[in-house]
């Protein structure tokens, strides 16, 4: 997936000027599981990152309008890259040195899995499974007894902005390859549901007395309960 970076220089960019994005994931970010990324402008890292100037976007970079040192740099992830949320910030290298702009959580990217990206390994190809299992925002439940079965309406909140973002730093491990694949990063994903085995936020209860939590008929989506 191409993405934008918003870019506000001091002085304009020289040719002789180096500037890389660097990403970090995680709290022990390392080159080698690919969670410490470094991506030279115009070129690409070991990982498969790119960073490319992109000239035409007629959008101007927020804050800095109308400035000669602002620039967009498009980068673009890998379909092999480690998901999670990312650290992002930029280097540069001049005559004077070397310098690295702070991290700042307003810059951080979050990488998730594509169902659109051929080279993915949950890539869908029909369009009718993007729009079923990916885009679709509702749909029905099922539950009861094998004898007594009951169905309702279910909000999964796939793209609902309070979910991802505040999920995703503390639940989903950092996985390096061969591991990155929609299976294992389910599992761990899991375990936070179940408390029997794995101490998760949701308890079973079948004595009809919820005064202690949520009855679970007063669930109607998956965001509240995340």
């Amino acid at each position: 997936q191409r993405f934008h970076l918003g870019v506000a220089l001091p002085r304009p960019l020289d040719e002789g000027d180096a500037l890389c994005v660097e990403l970090t994931l995680g709290p022990n970010p390392q080159v080698a599981k690919g969670t410490h990324v470094l991506v030279p402008l115009g070129g690409s890292s070991p990982t498969g990152w790119t960073a490319e100037l992109d000239e035409e976007v007629a959008e101007p970079v927020v804050g800095v309008a109308g400035s000669d040192n602002a620039l967009w740099v498009a980068l673009q992830a890998p379909p092999t890259a480690p998901i999670g949320r990312y650290r992002v910030s930029i280097r540069t290298r001049t005559d004077r040195g070397e310098f690295a702009a702070p991290f700042e959580l307003e810059n951080d990217v979050v990488v998730l899995f594509n169902p659109w990206c051929p080279e993915d390994s949950v890539y869908m190809e029909k369009t009718s499974d993007l729009s079923e299992y990916v885009l679709n925002e509702s749909g029905r439940i099922f539950y009861g007894t094998e004898d007594q079965i009951a169905e309702r309406s279910w909000n999964y909140g796939q793209v609902d902005p309070r979910k991802i973002p505040e999920y995703i730093p503390k639940n989903i491990p950092i996985l390096k390859l061969p591991d990155l694949t929609p299976k294992c990063t389910f599992f761990p994903l899991k375990k936070n549901v179940n408390s029997l085995d794995d101490n998760g936020v949701l308890v079973g209860n079948w004595t009809g007395d919820y005064s202690q939590g949520t009855n679970p008929s007063a669930w109607a989506g998956s965001v509240g309960i995340l």
